[in-house]
């Protein structure tokens, strides 16, 4: 059968261990619900009443050691399994599983190579210019072109600069046309001491920590502040030199929960680039100074 309600069936973005899916996937094989009313596992749970789930079968897809996911098998009137029922859930199941194993590491792959080819453009940009507005502007480029989720490009990108003790300034986005939205909302410089209307926002925490913060669902965090109205999941890493926080780069996506390890990697080897640019940036206008001081 198919499911009613799609948006319920895919909103979280961690399994949690109360959860029906997490304790199947604890399981060896599969789990038979014959009549979900009663059963002590399905009984009473809000997808099974609201899918109306008489019946199920609950397989766990491995492959080897590695968990890849669960297959239900849902029937909205009672129905009695056979052997060949079972034999051919566990084919099917089997199928699936090598089926999602290969996609992710295709996935994998792709984030793997689109991490080098940002490396490879944002290092090539700082390595032939001290112009730092236009280092700034293809690294932001760059984290956006990271990530690709759900057939997704990520929605946003910025790069927040630290001006002082209390403020940090907008210096780049990409796309370009996105820089409204995030104006009009909280300003071009936030205060990420004290935030607004209560709330630092993730980049002021990423100053306050020095630490990288991943929001894997924003409208579920403490301190999220709406840059962008499609946003849902967000990452933000900061831009460190001699470990002091000098800016964060933020990149936001329309999905939940569609920022991996590997993305987060690449963000904080674009961090390093762009502070090895605001490093030579500030070392070359020292240096313009001092010659003209000395031909005065």
């Amino acid at each position: 059968m198919g499911v009613q309600d799609a948006a319920a069936a895919t909103r979280l973005p961690k399994i949690p261990p109360h959860s029906i899916t997490y304790q199947i996937l604890e399981r060896e094989s599969y789990y038979i619900a014959d009549n979900t009313a009663q059963d002590p596992l399905f009984r009473n749970r809000p997808f099974v009443l609201r899918e109306k789930i008489a019946t199920c079968v609950a397989l766990p897809l491995r492959v080897g050691a590695e968990k890849v996911g669960v297959l239900f098998i849902n029937y909205r009137t009672h129905h009695l399994l056979t052997g060949d029922d079972l034999g051919n859930i566990n084919l099917f199941g089997n199928q699936a599983a090598i089926a999602i194993y290969n996609a992710q590491l295709f996935q994998r792959e792709q984030n793997r190579t689109r991490a080098l080819e940002a490396m490879y453009n944002a290092g090539r940009t700082v390595a032939v210019s001290l112009n730092l507005d236009q280092i700034l502007t293809q690294i932001v480029q760059q984290a956006w072109y990271l990530v690709r989720y759900q057939q997704k490009q990520a929605s946003y990108a910025s790069i927040w600069r630290v001006i002082d003790d209390t403020h940090a300034e907008l210096v780049a986005t990409y796309p370009t046309e996105a820089k409204t939205s995030t104006v009009n909302r909280v300003g071009n410089v936030i205060n990420w001491r004290t935030g607004k209307n209560g709330r630092i926002g993730i980049i002021g925490r990423v100053i306050h920590t020095g630490v990288t913060v991943l929001a894997a669902d924003v409208l579920q965090d403490r301190d999220y502040l709406e840059t962008q109205p499609s946003t849902r999941s967000e990452v933000a890493v900061p831009i460190l030199i001699n470990g002091q926080v000098m800016g964060v780069i933020n990149l936001e996506h329309e999905s939940v929960d569609a920022f991996q390890k590997e993305n987060v990697a690449a963000l904080e080897s674009l961090a390093t680039q762009a502070a090895i640019a605001i490093r030579n940036s500030t070392l070359f206008d020292i240096t313009v100074k001092h010659a003209r001081l000395l031909g005065a």
